[in-house]
């Protein structure tokens, strides 16, 4: 097996660390995108769970919502319990994550991140989501996304 790039191999060895057997797939094109990641895997949209990313002071936030929906500010804010909410440039999303736009994964973030899971997200039996790289992606239930992530859920889309 070819060896994972950086950020999906801190991936992979987060989720193999929670004693989780989920594996990291590497897609011949990106899957940067939403759209992109949907056609890569072959799944509409709404299954591919988009990690976009705040700051909280110097805690990332990462919210992870459907593919064609976006993040509602007021209730992300709300479920944080806190204002001061910023949405960063890409140089400060990995700062605080030590991954790369469009390759934000729930998982094998540094300590004290916040991860805020969509609850429309369980409508679908599985999703995919990003992989610490931007061909990267792991097929997960929104059980599994919520456990390994040490995330939690609530209403931030719309």
């Amino acid at each position: 097996m070819k060896p994972l790039p950086e950020g999906a191999q801190r991936v992979q060895d987060a989720l193999m660390s929670a004693g989780s057997v989920l594996i990291v797939e590497l897609m011949p094109d990106s899957t940067s995108t939403a759209a992109e990641a949907a056609a890569a895997v072959g799944v509409t949209i709404a299954q591919i769970g988009k990690s976009i990313v705040f700051i909280q002071g110097e805690v990332p936030v990462v919210a992870v919502v459907p593919g064609d929906r976006q993040v509602d500010l007021a209730l992300l804010t709300d479920c944080v319990s806190g204002a001061g909410l910023k949405r960063p440039d890409a140089d400060r999303v990995f700062q605080t994550t030590e991954f790369r736009i469009g390759g934000v994964s729930p998982f094998g973030l540094p300590k004290g991140a916040k991860v805020v899971i969509d609850r429309s997200l369980q409508s679908h039996p599985y999703l995919y989501v990003a992989a610490g790289y931007p061909r990267a992606v792991v097929r997960v239930t929104y059980a599994e996304l919520l456990e390994l992530s040490h995330g939690f859920e609530a209403d931030i889309s719309k």
